[in-house]
């Protein structure tokens, strides 16, 4: 399931954090968050998740090059 968990801090600061989105998934609906709130990211860090799909990319993409080049 998808979903943000959001933190505002007494200073007013919101802290934004994504779960059950895999890579570039998260990105639009932090974007709309800097929309809604009129705001605009000043610090970022990935999640673990992020990384999990261009785990999977660059092994899909590795897979892909051995299946056309053969496995020298």
């Amino acid at each position: 399931m998808k979903s943000v968990t959001l933190r505002i801090r007494r200073d007013g600061t919101v802290e934004a954090e994504t779960h059950g989105m895999k890579g570039r998934e998260c990105l639009p609906y932090i974007a709309e968050l800097e929309r809604l709130l009129d705001a605009e990211v000043i610090d970022s860090d990935y999640t673990g998740e992020f990384y999990e799909a261009t785990d999977l990319g660059q092994e899909a993409a590795s897979t892909h090059r051995e299946e056309l080049h053969g496995n020298q």
